[in-house]
Formats: structure tokens, C-alpha cells, sequence
């Protein structure tokens, strides 16, 4: 659908001069890359320094706080249920997930702690999301996205949030 939506219509810097340049001019951090460089500049967040409102009461991030770990659920074939460790990873996929179930886990609980992470290797995907559905997981990383799991899952009666996706594989690349 958006196959050569660059070539039609330009980059961000393109339709920003087009369109935006009169009425408001960039500011000069927005021009540290003009196009001679890789460097990309992400803006800051914000301020940082002030508290918000803190997690929803019974909500995912309140459970992961008081237990002071994530508990993250990882879609693998494997004979054994559960593993504390990522030296139990079988294929890079599996140590993948493993890599963002830390990176989650030291930003929800401000720790890198192996110790603020416990990860369950789960043998397939839907039982993965039911534990999800359950409250056993916090997180499941390794399942695919999908619209139908997005809405309504009609097996569990819910719908999950997704994160962006951190890897793409063709469908001829995804296990059965």
C-alpha cells in the first residue's frame, strides 16, 4: 500500500519545507541531520524530573511493582515449562525475547537486576495469552500480532495491546 509513498510525495524534511517552513520555521535542533549524516537526534521525553501519576490501581505495572520483578512469558518449543535464566534460550530468537523481557523489566521496576526479571518459556503461543489473559505473565514476547488478538481473541474472551514490533520475519520464516 505505501510502497513508494517516499518517491510520490518526499521525506520529512521535504513535505515539512513544502508545507510547514512559512509557518513555522524548524528550530535548529531539528536540522543535525540535513542529510550528510547517520546521526538521528531523538527529542527528549519531556521533563523527567517530575512524577506522574503512577501506575492504575490493579493494573499491570502496580502488580510488577509490588513484586518488585516482571514476570515474562517467552514462546519457545521446549520439553521444560520454566527457567530463571536466558542461558536456557535454544535459538537467537528465543535469547531475543529474552533481551526484551530484561530491557522491559529494568524500566518498569528501575533495576537491572537479573533478579527484577523471572522468565517462563512457554511451549506455544495461545498458552502463552492465556497466561497473559490469567495475570501469570505480565508480558509475552515471541508471539505474532495479530488484529484478530488485538480486539477480541474469541478463544479467551479479550482483547491485549501490543508494542511495536522489534522483529520482522516473512511468513515463510515463521514456525508452524
Amino acid at each position: 500500500m505505501f510502497r513508494n509513498v517516499i518517491a510520490a510525495v518526499g521525506n520529512y524534511g521535504e513535505l515539512y519545507d513544502r508545507r510547514l517552513q512559512a509557518i513555522l520555521p524548524r528550530e535548529s535542533i531539528n536540522e543535525i541531520n540535513i542529510g550528510d549524516s547517520g546521526l538521528i537526534y531523538s527529542p527528549p521525553l519531556g521533563v523527567l524530573r517530575d512524577d506522574g501519576p503512577g501506575p492504575s490501581k490493579g493494573g499491570t505495572l502496580e502488580r510488577i511493582e509490588k513484586r518488585e520483578k516482571l514476570v515474562c512469558g517467552v514462546v519457545a518449543e521446549r520439553d521444560d515449562n520454566r527457567t530463571d535464566s536466558v542461558e536456557g534460550c535454544e535459538n537467537w530468537h528465543q535469547c531475543l525475547d529474552a533481551d526484551f523481557c530484561h530491557a522491559v523489566a529494568a524500566s518498569a521496576t528501575h533495576s537491572i537486576r537479573d533478579s527484577s526479571v523471572e522468565i517462563i518459556f512457554i511451549r506455544d503461543a495461545h498458552g502463552g495469552f492465556e497466561k497473559l489473559a490469567e495475570g501469570e505473565i505480565d508480558i509475552l514476547a515471541g508471539a505474532h500480532i495479530s488484529i484478530e488478538k488485538d480486539i477480541h481473541d474469541p478463544k479467551l474472551g479479550v482483547g491485549f495491546s501490543f508494542s511495536q514490533p522489534y522483529f520482522y520475519e516473512t511468513r515463510e520464516e515463521q514456525s508452524p
